[in-house]
């Protein structure tokens, strides 16, 4: 019994780590625009960031020109290589970074759908227009997990968990 525990407790400590950051860490951005003019766009770019509680907040404003996306690919010790795409908003040459995040097979690509929308309301939007785009780590962290193989092993925890909680009680 007590080998069992020994085994198991490094598993739901593991487990109870990753929730306890999931519900007490994270972060989002927030994009609004309004277009004044047909070439004058005025945005207010926010993020924010919860940890166990408190916030912090950084508000940048700018008259938006133009979006990019930068894709860096990384590697890990495997060889396996993660495509990163890094959503760029820019003032003239000066940079602002929306978000990033990993390729997403199974979904829309976050950053290129919310460039498609930003560059047609750059383009396209009537005077008075306004554009709003919220942007959660959670929301693009879930997506990716569902993607990923990360689904498979937190199933796999989840068993086994199950499966010593039903032992523990099939000795009662």
């Amino acid at each position: 019994m007590n080998k069992q525990l020994g085994d198991l407790l490094p598993r739901v400590a593991i487990v109870a780590i990753v929730l306890f950051l999931a519900l007490f860490v994270r972060s989002s951005e927030k994009l609004n625009c309004n277009k004044l003019e047909k070439n004058h766009t005025e945005c207010q770019l926010q993020k924010n960031l919860w940890m166990f509680g408190l916030v912090s907040t950084s508000v940048e404003k700018f008259q938006l020109t133009k979006t990019d996306i930068k894709i860096r690919i990384e590697e890990d010790s495997e060889g396996n290589t993660t495509r990163i795409y890094k959503l760029l908003l820019y003032e003239q040459n000066k940079s602002f970074e929306f978000y990033e995040h990993e390729k997403l097979a199974f979904f829309d690509n976050d950053a290129e759908s919310d460039k498609k929308r930003i560059d047609t309301f750059l383009v396209e939007g009537n005077e008075k227009a306004t554009l709003e785009i919220h942007s959660k780590w959670y929301v693009r962290r879930v997506k990716h997990l569902v993607d990923g193989t990360l689904m498979l092993i937190i199933l796999r925890i989840l068993s086994l968990i199950l499966c010593a909680i039903g032992s523990v009680f099939r000795r009662y």
